[in-house]
């Protein structure tokens, strides 16, 4: 119980440091995906199964400002955490160096937002509303968010790792 209430305040720690960039930097893609990042380093080190019940937890916290639909950002964040346990455990080994996390990062940075609009593209097809374009969810201006994702990734992959490693 106090690994997991240690886990939340980790991960709201994190959150309540995207938001508080998001209020600062409104619009800006310099702002990285701390949320994410949080589900990345958590696949990295932990299986499947506990990274979906955190997912979840992650991704209703992602819910509160992400200006989506409702359920977008928990499904983003089961993608990340896919994409993570693929790179780590089918496509390369489980230690992370620096290729694999530019791998595991560009595939999230260009695949979240694909995702997000398909998952707004279920949504309209249902007739509740109008899909967006595609071109709202993609903009060359997602390499800054890759970089800094990539940037801030060891940081917190080594914070998780010393305090929640036993």
């Amino acid at each position: 119980m106090k690994r997991f209430l240690y886990l939340f305040f980790f991960l709201l720690i994190l959150f309540w440091l995207e938001a508080a960039f998001r209020k600062v930097f409104a619009t800006s893609y310099f702002v990285p995906q701390f949320v994410i990042l949080f589900i990345t380093v958590f696949a990295v080190s932990r299986d499947m199964k506990e990274t979906l019940y955190w997912c979840f937890i992650a991704g209703f916290l992602g819910e509160l400002f992400s200006g989506l639909y409702f359920g977008t950002f928990i499904f983003m964040c089961i993608i990340a955490a896919a994409i993570t346990h693929f790179v780590t455990r089918k496509a390369a080994y489980q230690d992370i160096s620096f290729s694999t996390v530019m791998v595991i990062v560009a595939l999230q940075v260009l695949l979240l937002p694909f995702f997000a609009w398909l998952f707004n593209l279920a949504v309209g097809g249902l007739g509740l509303t109008v899909h967006p374009p595609l071109a709202e969810f993609f903009s060359w201006k997602l390499v800054w968010r890759m970089v800094m994702n990539m940037f801030l990734f060891f940081p917190i992959n080594k914070s998780f790792r010393i305090f929640f490693d036993e």
